[in-house]
């Protein structure tokens, strides 16, 4: 029981992980395509069911990751 509590969590992570990088990307194709940030924070929210303020986090760390 304890191996695949264990497992899951590794799953969950990843999947985490992999819905980070897509929102990130996301976010960067819209930028690139000239989309209004308050139109980009309002669709993330919408879309992954996340918080406008959840959203806005995902947009500023895809500034800073866009900014290197």
């Amino acid at each position: 029981m304890l191996y695949e509590l264990k497992m899951q969590e590794r799953f969950d992570a990843g999947e985490d992980s992999e819905r980070n990088r897509t929102i990130l990307k996301l976010i960067t194709r819209a930028q690139q395509r000239g989309a209004d940030h308050t139109a980009v924070i309002a669709d993330l929210a919408d879309f992954y069911d996340i918080s406008k303020a959840e959203a806005q986090r995902y947009y500023d760390q895809a500034q800073l990751t866009n900014s290197h």
